[in-house]
């Protein structure tokens, strides 16, 4: 956990979040066909896309109750670090494109997220793009194809 945090949207009352909106759009098309809003749905999707994290929903949207022990009065350490100061800064979201080659227009990213706190200044969307692209030696030829 360094400065370089991904942040959920604080909650708003209760213990859902703000207000988060994502989708993706590609080839002329959305990914998905309404904006996903829902954490949970937000975690299934990374995990799809990529494995399944070691986090509780409190880590990764700011979901649960209390961790650490927060909610029975004692404070529960790791290397030193309170286990309470890590609720929703692990919040990171991915996407498995459906829609095979990603046209010349690129990929646009539709991301919302209201609530977060004006006092810390500007916040950064950092986005990355995986591409695997495969090379099969057979009978003395390669095989390319993307993947």
């Amino acid at each position: 956990m360094n400065k370089y945090i991904s942040l959920c949207p604080p909650k708003q009352g209760g213990l859902d979040p703000g207000a988060i909106s994502y989708n993706m759009r590609y080839n002329d098309r959305f990914e998905y066909p309404i904006d996903i809003s829902n954490p949970a749905q937000l975690f299934s999707n990374f995990t799809s896309a990529e494995s399944l994290l070691f986090l509780n929903r409190e880590q990764y949207s700011a979901q649960q109750g209390g961790i650490g022990g927060a909610a029975a009065g004692t404070s529960v350490t790791f290397n030193g670090i309170p286990q309470t100061s890590l609720s929703g800064e692990s919040f990171v979201l991915a996407t498995r494109l459906t829609n095979g080659r990603v046209g010349q227009r690129g990929i646009e990213l539709h991301y919302s997220g209201q609530g977060y706190d004006a006092g810390i200044g500007a916040y950064v969307v950092r986005c990355y793009c995986e591409y695997m692209r495969l090379a099969r030696l057979s009978n003395g030829g390669f095989t390319i194809m993307n993947v």
